[in-house]
């Protein structure tokens, strides 16, 4: 029977080093998938509300409240940065209006924006929400939702 290797004798001083090496290569391996890291393996963390441009602090997006956030009336970009590229994680952002007219999912990157379609008039309110979905299942991990009031 041929193998699809060779059998090789191995000075015993060599042993150490080979498994140091065999350490090293280990590290640089990928996680799971092809060209997978460790880094990139991980769920998108630190998920932040874009809109027209300006980062949301943490008590103007509550989940679930409806407070809402004076926009200037016209054109709407609305939009999410997180931690952790999204890429090979087994997740993906789902950026999208209370109506789903305009929504987005987010596959690669650390960074994804919505242009509406529509903007916002004044005295219109309108709801965004930011969802982490897992990718094989469908179920949503986390959300964050700003609801706005056109001005």
């Amino acid at each position: 029977m041929l193998l699809p290797f060779s059998i090789v004798s191995v000075p015993r001083r060599i042993l150490p080093v080979l498994a140091a090496m065999g350490l090293a290569l280990a590290a640089l391996a990928p996680a799971s998938g092809v060209g997978a890291t460790r880094a990139s393996a991980a769920k998108p963390t630190n998920l932040r509300i874009v809109i027209n441009g300006t980062t949301l602090s943490a008590a103007q997006t509550r989940t679930g409240s409806d407070e809402y956030l004076s926009v200037r009336a016209g054109r709407l970009t609305v939009g999410a940065r997180w931690t952790g590229n999204v890429r090979g994680s087994g997740y993906y952002i789902l950026i999208a209006d209370s109506g789903s007219t305009d929504k987005r999912r987010c596959r690669t990157g650390t960074t994804c924006t919505v242009v509406s379609t529509k903007g916002v008039k004044k005295a219109q309110e309108m709801t965004w929400s930011i969802q982490v979905i897992r990718s094989s299942t469908g179920v949503m991990v986390s959300q964050k939702v700003v609801c706005l009031a056109g001005v």
